[in-house]
């Protein structure tokens, strides 16, 4: 008996399979939009620092302006459009001049290993007492060495020694990016002719208090209120009231620990740096350090007399601008990449407190209830 084997072939009319269409679409978008803001290591620093600035936003007392009811018109839409720009300007300027210092820093370390090897070697020299003829035998072959080096550069092509070039200064770059951070995080967004003037207003970050460094960033945040509106003035002093009265409320009935630090909280805000305090900073290892307290009364302006943070504000004015240059559109899918993981954020703090909630009722609820029922059995 033969055995006929055929192929069983069947088809189904895509345009019907409405639910498949649409999970196929959802994803290409999806991938899209992660290739968009995540494709490369250079745009995945890009959303960290853009995630970095939008929670600053989250971490405030200006929080819950993000998550409005009615966004058009709202506060949320100034937010986005003009104080992310500004503070992702001022925190740009911050991180190239963290990274400047963090080279310096090392420079100097090693220059100074560098002298005191120098100067250990100097002194065994000393010590053997070498004789002439030794040193220069040593002076002869370093010599030749230097004339090999020469010819081999020398036998090297204009392009080849061009080529070898680039490839080391790259090659420095890729470790000092590792090490440090990507400097010029913004290289696909702000021009390369500006870069010259990026790096020279980080490094007025030098002259700056740290404080006040952290005075700017709130200035910028409690402008989220739009305190020059009757409604925004009104939240505004209405939060720095209900802070107020938390800070009182621990301070006559918290533990011992968050008396301490709301201590350190209102001494970091009536200490600021000002006309007869110019070096005042708690370091690390002071008992007092805090981290970065946000202050909604922030004011960074007339500190200095010689008008340097003035100075330092209007380029951040100047210059907020220069993300949209290149690409307008990629700036704002970073920016909203970023405000979308903050909704995820926020859904799921909501979501942790409705459960906690419905955990407390559910407890309290059985408490009653049996509290009812041991009622009844006494009655009975």
């Amino acid at each position: 008996v033969g055995l006929c084997v055929t192929v069983d072939r069947w088809t189904y009319e895509l345009s019907k399979n409405t639910e498949f269409l649409d999970a196929l679409k959802e994803l290409i978008e999806i991938e899209y939009k992660c290739d968009a803001v995540l494709g490369t290591p250079l745009k995945q620093d890009q959303l960290k620092f853009m995630y970095g600035t939008a929670k600053a936003f989250y971490d405030s007392p200006a929080k819950p302006l993000l998550f409005p009811l009615q966004k058009e018109g709202s506060n949320l839409e100034f937010i986005l459009s003009v104080l992310i720009p500004q503070l992702s300007t001022f925190r740009t300027f911050v991180y190239m001049h963290d990274i400047d210092r963090k080279i310096k820093k090392d420079l100097e370390e090693e220059e100074k290993l560098r002298l005191e090897e120098e100067e250990k070697r100097r002194l065994e020299a000393e010590q053997r007492k070498e004789e002439e003829n030794e040193e220069e035998e040593k002076a002869e072959e370093a010599e030749e060495k230097k004339e090999d080096k020469k010819e081999e550069v020398e036998e090297l092509t204009e392009e080849e020694l061009a080529a070898k070039v680039a490839e080391e200064k790259r090659l420095k770059q890729e470790a000092e990016d590792a090490k440090y951070g990507r400097y010029y995080l913004w290289e696909d967004l702000i021009p390369e002719q500006k870069y010259s003037l990026w790096k020279n207003v980080a490094d007025k970050i030098d002259g700056v208090n740290p404080h006040l460094v952290e005075d700017i960033q709130d200035y910028i945040v409690t402008k989220s209120f739009r305190a020059d509106t009757p409604q925004g003035k009104k939240e505004l002093e209405e939060t720095k009231k209900s802070l107020a009265e938390q800070q009182t409320a621990v301070l006559t009935g918290g533990v011992e620990e968050e008396k301490k630090l709301t201590k350190v909280d209102i001494r970091l805000g009536v200490y600021r740096p000002h006309k007869r305090i110019w070096n005042y900073f708690l370091e690390k290892d002071s008992p007092y350090f805090r981290e970065h307290r946000f202050r909604l009364d922030a004011n960074p302006f007339g500190i200095y007399e010689d008008g340097r943070i003035e100075e330092l504000w209007e380029d951040v004015k100047s210059l907020e601008g220069d993300f949209k240059l290149v690409d307008e559109e990629k700036w704002n899918s970073v920016v909203k990449f970023a405000y979308d993981i903050l909704i995820d954020d926020y859904d799921k703090e909501e979501q942790e407190v409705i459960e906690e909630t419905c955990a407390s009722l559910c407890f309290h609820s059985l408490i009653l209830a049996s509290r009812i029922i041991r009622g009844f059995g006494v009655l009975g």
